[in-house]
């Protein structure tokens, strides 16, 4: 793509910084209106610090299943593997106020950190507004609001993918990430047809010695799991999904299901067709389907979208393509905005993300032949 005229480079830097600016201000407004320590990533976190307190006392771990039903959603609500809980028993010793204070900055941290190092894949004049628009979005913002672990889970995806050439700390890594959020198992398939597959097999064996080694004291907990799994495979109750109704039942569901996995396979599909997509597309359009495999898709699950949607915009991409992109990211943040839940806004912007992506990659095989390019290079 040729390089930008150094007028044009000025302009973008300023209006990358302004950006950065303001979404600085965005983050900073809401520790303002919820409070660090209150009730700034602290919503999801309460649940966690809850169940190590749980854990300690050697009281279950899920108490909703003692109650007729539950719902996704509802405060103190831990959905995780036991293991996990064992990571937060040492906040236990902290005062809560100051638990969810480290934790909230420990977030907001990872996310500044996340941003800077997705915007390093673009030109440098692009990096700013890149960071300003991650940081900017709307499933960022709600994500560092309630303390949730769909950010360390994303950021665990991106790093064991990077890594994955060092077998041992990519497994330990992806592992981790799978055991946080199960949003991450769909990254299975991008691991294999990136011949990673030692990476999978170590993961895989380092769950299994966890579970393991844990079993003898908690057995019980292990199975109150494996009832909330099957609960949270089956699509529980949620007012929060954003997916329209008619796609949480057959055979809209599988329309759904389906788009996930095609999308999944494309990706995959590509890294042995190098010329086929940017190399930098097939991590981010696996992690924008991803979510869509599960039932039920929270907003904050729409950061797994969010390097998808920046990589279009800032990418070595088409013109068309970026703005395109651009309105993607407009749809994202619209779900926030003014939900329209008969339409599913959020989803559209998945499935117009994931089309731009393949679509340029089309183009791009057509543009240039194969036997031109080196592997995993763009054009």
């Amino acid at each position: 793509m040729p390089r930008l005229p150094v007028a044009s480079q000025r302009a973008l830097r300023i209006a990358g910084y302004a950006g950065c600016a303001l979404a600085a201000v965005a983050i900073f407004l809401l520790i303002q209106q919820r409070g660090l320590g209150r009730n700034y990533g602290s919503y999801d976190f309460y649940a966690y610090l809850t169940a190590a307190s749980h854990l300690v006392g050697g009281e279950s771990l899920y108490p909703q299943l003692a109650l007729p039903s539950f719902e996704l959603g509802d405060q103190g609500l831990y959905l995780y593997p036991p293991p996990i809980a064992i990571l937060f028993v040492p906040l236990l010793a902290l005062p809560f106020a100051t638990a969810s204070a480290i934790w909230a900055t420990a977030l907001t941290v990872l996310a500044v950190v996340l941003a800077i190092a997705l915007a390093r894949e673009f030109a440098p004049a692009r990096r700013p507004l890149a960071v300003a628009l991650f940081l900017g979005a709307f499933p960022l913002q709600w994500e560092l609001a309630n303390g949730n672990l769909t950010l360390v889970t994303l950021a665990l995806v991106i790093v064991a993918y990077r890594i994955r050439a060092r077998m041992w700390p990519a497994a330990a890594t992806f592992g981790l990430a799978v055991g946080l959020k199960l949003l991450a198992l769909p990254l299975v398939v991008l691991f294999l047809a990136a011949r990673a597959l030692r990476v999978v097999i170590a993961a895989a064996v380092l769950v299994a010695f966890v579970v393991l080694i844990t079993l003898p004291f908690l057995l019980r907990d292990w199975l109150d799991w494996l009832v909330v799994l099957s609960r949270l495979v089956g699509g529980p109750p949620t007012s929060s999904n954003l997916l329209p109704t008619v796609f949480l039942q057959w055979p809209g569901r599988g329309l759904v299901l389906g788009f996930a996995i095609a999308s999944l396979g494309v990706a995959a599909a590509a890294l042995y067709r190098p010329a086929r997509l940017y190399k930098e597309f097939p991590l981010a359009i696996s992690l924008a389907a991803a979510p869509f495999v599960s039932a039920f898709v929270f907003y904050p699950y729409l950061l797994f979208a969010l390097p998808l949607v920046v990589l279009l915009i800032f990418g070595d991409v088409p013109a068309w393509v970026r703005a395109a992109g651009a309105v993607s990211w407009m749809l994202l943040e619209l779900e926030a905005i003014a939900p329209l839940r008969g339409i599913g806004v959020a989803a559209v912007a998945i499935a117009l993300a994931v089309g731009l992506a393949l679509a340029a990659g089309a183009r791009r095989a057509v543009a240039v032949p194969i036997s031109a390019e080196k592997i995993g290079q763009p054009a």
